[in-house]
């Protein structure tokens, strides 16, 4: 029994996150699972309405449901919900990043999700390997920056340095196929996931 509801809890989330895909807005399994959990109490406080008096609290209407599930997958996917333990935006915002550029790492941070679960034209091992690439400099970048040694920087200048890092990571790289764009959306989710700030804390 207990195999079969883990078999089947499995299955709803490949089915969340096939259709956040569809969507337009590829959700990561643990942002999956939370958008899940939502769903399961939105169904759950359905089913434990009355139907007199409470018949509108019973009935989910279509129309409503497709409007809260595009709500959400907006919500977390542009950062606006803790997910993962962080908040991408507000991380950004906090260190004095311009709107427009806090709005094209949401858009980065959702592309690298999709391509990061089936990338279309690397094999798997060479996504990996780039994935700790990045890590691997995030983490001296940041173990650097609390360390006082980018104190002549204030905190967006700090994010234009791991950008232009990571750039760097792109330029060493031997596929001939820019791969800039995975690279950063690969920080941003890093970011987003509470392992890299920008803003640094004082001692």
């Amino acid at each position: 029994m207990r195999e079969s509801e883990a078999a089947l809890a499995r299955d709803n989330l490949l089915r969340i996150i096939k259709l956040s895909v569809k969507a337009g807005f590829p959700l990561l399994p643990e942002s999956a699972e939370v958008v899940l959990t939502d769903l399961r109490k939105r169904v759950k406080a359905a089913g434990d309405a009355k139907w007199e008096p409470d018949r509108d609290l019973k009935i989910i209407p279509r129309n409503e449901l497709l409007k809260w599930w595009n709500d959400r997958l907006i919500e977390i996917t542009d950062g606006a919900t803790v997910v993962s333990g962080g908040k991408l935006t507000d991380k950004m915002i906090e260190a004095k990043v311009s709107q427009p550029v806090i709005r094209l790492a949401a858009e980065m941070r959702r592309h690298y999700a999709a391509e990061a679960r089936a990338p279309r034209y690397m094999e798997p091992d060479a996504v990996e390997t780039m994935q700790w690439r990045v890590k691997s400099k995030i983490a001296s970048l940041q173990s650097k920056h609390d360390a006082g040694e980018f104190d002549d920087l204030n905190d967006a200048q700090f994010h234009d340095l791991c950008l232009s890092s990571v750039d760097g990571l792109s330029n060493s790289l031997v596929s001939g196929v820019d791969e800039t764009a995975f690279l950063k959306g690969c920080m941003y989710d890093i970011a987003d996931r509470c392992l890299l700030r920008f803003k640094r804390e004082k001692s």
